[in-house]
């Protein structure tokens, strides 16, 4: 069996890689060692999340 590999984005555009055995091992990261309101790579997340369910990502401006 193969086991996904769950890596936080935040520390990869910072240039770190950190991965997790469970999503909720991710969760706890995020609320414990990244301020979700003030990173810049929060800007970028929210640039390119979906806009509407089953549309796809909006292209780079």
């Amino acid at each position: 069996m193969v086991k996904d590999i769950i890596k936080c984005f935040l520390c990869a555009v910072r240039g770190t890689e950190r991965t997790f055995n469970s999503y909720g091992e991710l969760q706890d990261h995020l609320y414990k060692d990244h301020d979700m309101r003030k990173d810049p790579a929060m800007e970028i997340f929210n640039k390119y999340k979906l806009k509407e369910p089953g549309k796809g990502a909006e292209p780079p401006a």
